[in-house]
């Protein structure tokens, strides 16, 4: 009893110091994200709030090319866990647009979690499988993303399409290698141990490749048709310029508020690309006031209406076998 009495305090003590940890990393990242705003208020301040409101895009273009920019994602995944689940894209697509939600405002995965909580919830499969599903796609997505990112920046340094600083031209050079090697290093682990890594036939595992790297090659591409669209006088090199930070930064593990930080580095930086300062800053700030604008509609809609009707989708059992 003694002994028992010993753990049970144990426990109760590493419960606290648990506790205590996790509330100081939020009040930390807390502060972070504070101290961006600010920075970014005081950037902006100095600008000239009315000439950024001014800068604002006016073309309808622009926003219809930032709708297909938010939903290329979450249509995307749609079909990846079509393929995965045999779930159809309207019952999987308001849990996808939640997790996106998810894993930009709290914590990286954490929509992840949400999403594997839903799946129990919505999808009639067993839990491992659901768990290996999410797992899989995880591992193929962020590969994928790095494999790309390294390319695109190597295409852009050595193809003399990136206008910025030769101080940032130095440090996205040691990005680029570091890339390289994390990138080479990862497609190595992922061929030597691919059986215990992954459990998805091969074939499913192509499908993911492809899907992802044709969700990332159509993001970065509607990202430039859209700033183009709202600063048609910038030349195409200038959006390039810009395109390099936003991958550098997006494939940054754990930053919070990366749209804050990109906008921040953006500015920082559009006297070097050949941008105007107030047109840049409203392009950014329209953007991030949509993605929060639009965030905010689909997650209280989704969170009061369940498209679903609540009902598991019956899956065929030839799932399980190719899985």
């Amino acid at each position: 009893s003694m002994l028992l009495g010993h753990g049970v305090r144990r426990f109760h003590h590493d419960h606290k110091v648990a506790g205590k940890m996790d509330r100081l990393a939020g009040g930390l990242l807390g502060v972070v994200k504070v101290g961006l705003v600010v920075y970014l208020a005081r950037q902006l301040g100095e600008i000239g709030w009315g000439e950024v409101f001014t800068s604002i895009p006016r073309t309808p273009w622009f926003y219809l090319l930032y709708a297909g920019f938010y939903l290329c994602a979450p249509l995307c995944e749609s079909v990846i866990f079509r393929l995965l689940w045999d779930c159809p894209a309207r019952r999987s697509l308001p849990a996808l647009i939640k997790k996106r939600v998810y894993s930009r405002y709290l914590l990286d995965y954490s929509g992840e979690a949400y999403l594997y909580l839903w799946a129990r919830r919505s999808v009639d499969l067993p839990d491992r499988y659901l768990l290996h599903g999410i797992k899989d796609n995880i591992i193929i997505s962020s590969s994928t993303s790095l494999l790309i990112g390294m390319v695109v920046l190597l295409g852009l340094l050595y193809g003399g399409q990136i206008a910025l600083p030769e101080r940032l031209l130095q440090q996205d050079a040691v990005y680029v290698a570091a890339a390289a090697v994390a990138g080479g290093s990862v497609v190595l682990l992922g061929i030597r141990f691919r059986r215990r890594l992954l459990s998805l036939s091969r074939s499913a595992l192509v499908s993911l490749v492809g899907l992802h790297a044709l969700r990332l090659v159509g993001l970065m591409v509607l990202q430039v048709m859209m700033w183009a669209t709202a600063v048609p006088s910038a030349s195409l090199k200038s959006w390039l310029s810009l395109l390099s930070i936003e991958v550098v930064i997006s494939r940054i593990p754990f930053l919070p508020s990366r749209d804050f930080v990109f906008m921040g580095t953006g500015l920082e930086v559009s006297g070097g690309i050949g941008v105007a300062l107030p047109a840049l800053a409203g392009v950014l700030l329209t953007i991030s006031v949509l993605e929060k604008l639009l965030n905010l509609v689909f997650f209280a809609f989704f969170s009061f209406v369940r498209p679903d009707g609540g009902e598991k989708v019956e899956v065929d059992p030839a799932v399980l076998d190719e899985g």
